[in-house]
């Protein structure tokens, strides 16, 4: 297999990565509002203060797992040497629902 593609495969899988990710946040994020309420921000997340610690340790490293993917996934994309925008495209279409590849 060549390396270009070897990295857009990379690029896709840290892009599924990611979608998994966004989607076990938002879970946990809204079962969170629902039983604690809204809040002012906490730690940048946006949930009440009133939620367990646990919750919130959880939360922060899905958030910081998610930066993770999506870094790893352009960096890939880029090393296979397609455009940014293309990948922008992409990531949006499986973030959003829209298939714009």
């Amino acid at each position: 297999m060549k390396n270009r593609t070897m990295h857009e495969l990379l690029a896709v899988h840290w892009l599924a990565e990611l979608v998994a990710l966004c989607r076990l946040w938002r879970e946990l994020h809204d079962e969170t509002c629902v039983r604690y309420g809204h809040g002012p921000l906490t730690s940048g997340i946006g949930n009440a203060t009133a939620a367990p610690d646990e919750i919130k340790v959880v939360l922060r490293d899905l958030s910081r797992r998610q930066a993770r993917a999506l870094d790893d996934s352009l960096t890939h994309w880029k090393a296979s040497g397609r455009r940014t925008a293309t990948w922008r495209r992409y990531k949006d279409s499986l973030i959003y629902g829209e298939d714009k590849r």
